[in-house]
């Protein structure tokens, strides 16, 4: 047994002396040096008479202290002078003291070499089969240097500004630096996988023909739910495609799958899904038999995203659609117009994703096509006519929505300041005007109760339409 050995296994020997080194130690490797006072707050009788023993001295009965350099000092005069406190810290605990400063260079560089290595391996994927073989491909397919190129990009701003998925690199990076990389390298694989280095959707952004979310993930990480909401795959890959359409991250699961869609990703084709009246859609092979079926019928329908991925276009009765927030309503002038020839919509309040994919259909169907919206009025329902406004510039009427419509809607349901300040970035001028009145008045209006007007306006238009066909 070597004199050092020897030395650290007289102190570990006495347990009074186990929290005097634990001290010790922190004092060193926050200075990085034999140097500092260590005080022990209401110290034991047993660690108090220990250090007076071992420095030759006495110590106050509340407050135990001393300073590194005293304690070195007094090993100094020991049988063991020759060892220094750091190797006697060093064998005491059985391994090398690093001080805190000397530990974050080390830290700091090692993340370094991290963020340098993913860099650098991006680079040379145009040489690897790594993007190719996680595909199904041996051959470098026309995405690939563009996905690693996007990759590169999105490293270096997350590296930089320290943002854009750059925490959560590092969570990952804390567990595992192989695991973090190869978190890297998955969001390298779905950019090729998905084509996101080509042109992302048409009108409105909303892009249609995609891949699902889950075959995504079970093809770049083998694991069909590794890009869920939740993971750090689906989170990383969120702030990419955010990054691509300078969006803000989602705040929660509708903006999630609006974020995804845009950009030919398909969370869930069969949830999102739209209300419709008299609606023709194109395939290629000619209008859709199903939706011929219940226009034929006078039925409303339920149309989601799968069905109309197989749609080029859709059109309507008129070139007016009309669109309306609320369920009920929807229903009812669909029964008090069937047998006429018009169109109608039921978004069922915050528009999904195949809404607005059947507004451009219809917008590609009919460049002369116009949809006028009629909500709730209160401040959810003019967020939405606005968002749906924002959509489609030029080709939205907001409908029964005046100041005048809501002095007759107006209900007993009061209106939280809280909720107000969701109208403070209305543009349209009616809504504005609206938006004024719910200030006032601090109650919500419903468009339940304009059935009859807006059925009203509807037949009035009919009747319009028909006098010119025939002047």
């Amino acid at each position: 047994m070597s004199s050092r050995e020897e030395c650290a296994l007289y102190f570990k020997s006495q347990p009074e002396y186990s929290r005097i080194f634990q001290e010790m130690r922190k004092k060193w490797e926050s200075l990085g040096r034999t140097a500092g006072k260590v005080t022990l707050i209401k110290g034991t009788k047993e660690e108090r008479k220990a250090l007076e023993r071992f420095l030759g001295r006495a110590m106050e009965k509340e407050k135990i202290a001393f300073s590194l350099g005293e304690f070195e000092k007094a090993l100094g005069e020991t049988k063991y002078g020759h060892l220094s406190l750091r190797e006697l810290l060093e064998e005491y605990f059985g391994e090398p003291l690093v001080g805190n400063q000397e530990r974050r260079q080390q830290k700091q560089s090692r993340e370094k070499e991290f963020w340098d290595g993913l860099e650098r391996e991006m680079e040379e994927a145009g040489d690897r089969k790594g993007l190719r073989e996680e595909a199904g491909n041996e051959e470098k397919g026309p995405g690939e240097d563009a996905a690693c190129e996007e990759v590169i990009s999105w490293l270096r701003q997350m590296r930089e500004q320290k943002n854009q998925g750059y925490a959560t690199v590092m969570k990952e990076y804390q567990k595992s630096e192989e695991s973090a990389t190869e978190r890297v390298w998955e969001i390298a694989r779905c950019l090729k996988l998905c084509g996101l280095s080509g042109a992302q959707g048409q009108a409105g952004g909303y892009g249609w023909q995609g891949i699902r979310l889950a075959v995504l993930a079970a093809r770049a990480t083998g694991n069909p739910h590794a890009l869920d909401r939740q993971s750090t795959a689906g989170t990383l890959l969120s702030y990419v495609l955010c990054r691509r359409d300078g969006s803000e991250f989602p705040e929660n699961a509708r903006q999630w799958k609006e974020l995804y869609e845009r950009n030919g990703i398909w969370v869930d084709e069969l949830s999102s899904t739209v209300a419709a009246f008299n609606i023709h859609l194109m395939t290629e092979e000619g209008l859709h038999p199903a939706y011929e079926g219940y226009c034929l019928r006078q039925e409303p329908c339920i149309i989601s995203l799968a069905n109309l991925a197989c749609a080029r276009k859709a059109f309507g009765e008129s070139k007016r659609v009309y669109i309306v927030e609320n369920e009920m309503v929807f229903s009812e002038l669909a029964e008090w117009l069937s047998g006429n020839p018009v169109t109608l919509l039921c978004t069922s309040g915050q528009p999904r994703t195949a809404a607005y994919r059947l507004m451009e259909l219809l917008c590609e169907g009919d460049e002369g096509l116009s949809f006028w919206y009629a909500g709730d009025m209160d401040p959810e329902g003019l967020d939405i006519a606005q968002r749906i406004g924002d959509s489609f510039l030029g080709r939205v009427r907001i409908w029964r929505m005046s100041g005048a419509d809501y002095e007759k809607a107006i209900s007993r349901e009061t209106v939280s300041e809280r909720r107000m300040e969701m109208m403070r970035n209305l543009t349209i001028p009616v809504l504005k005007e609206t938006a004024k009145r719910i200030r006032e008045q601090k109650r919500a209006g419903y468009q339940e109760l304009l059935i009859g007007e807006m059925a009203k306006d509807i037949k009035e238009e009919i009747q319009r339409m028909e006098k010119s066909s025939f002047a």
